[in-house]
Parts: C-alpha cells; structure tokens; sequence
C-alpha cells in the first residue's frame, strides 16, 4: 500500500491508522509512507513508521527532498525503491484512511460519519 504525503502533519497519524488496521495479512502487506513534506511531517512520519514495524507492520518511510512529477514521482519512487516487495500495488490519499475491510470488499475509504 503506497501512502504519498505532502505537508500533511493533521492527518498522517490517522492514515497510518486506518491502514494498519486493514483485514489483511501482515506477512502480505507492505506499507510505504511516500514523504515529499518540507514540514514536520517527515519526522513524524518516520516516527510513525519505527512505531508500527515494532508492532509487527511492514511500514518504510520514504523521503524525497524533491517533488520531481509530484504525486505520480513519489509513487514510482516506492515501486523503484529497494524495499519495494510488490505482487500488486494501491494507494491511498491522505484525506479519506481505508475501511479496515477495503481490500477484500472493494476501494471503499472511511470518512466522518462512517465508510463509503
């Protein structure tokens, strides 16, 4: 699951989270935190991502110091990366973290007030 972030202190905590939680094996998850943030996001998200692999998570946080092709540059950075475990690859954005069963019932996103 790739997770690019830009400048998005408020909300990472809670993306982290909501796909952390998914219905889904750990040994078949690879969480990438893709970071173009010039902010206190990034030492946030590194944080984050320390937190959530000792509690057993495949989380890498990835820091780019340019925004080169922005949201797309940031996802190919993750498939190219070394750590990149891929089968298949989906993304989620910062505003709307994944239901806990998105990935076996379809692209559906939590937001206030419940699932969509």
């Amino acid at each position: 699951m790739q997770l690019p972030v830009f400048d998005e202190v408020h909300v990472v905590e809670r993306l982290l989270a909501g796909v952390t939680a998914l219905d889904w094996p750990r040994d078949r998850l690879q969480i990438q935190v893709l970071d173009d943030s010039d902010d206190e996001t990034a030492p946030l998200c590194a944080r984050l991502a320390a937190e959530h692999r000792a509690a057993g998570h495949d989380v890498v946080h990835l820091h780019r110091d340019t925004r080169a092709g922005y949201k797309a540059g940031a996802l190919a950075a993750g498939l190219s990366s070394p750590s990149s475990t891929p089968t298949s690859s989906r993304s989620a954005t910062s505003s709307a973290a994944p239901c806990p069963t998105s990935p076996t019932r379809g692209s559906r996103s939590c937001k206030v007030g419940g699932c969509t």
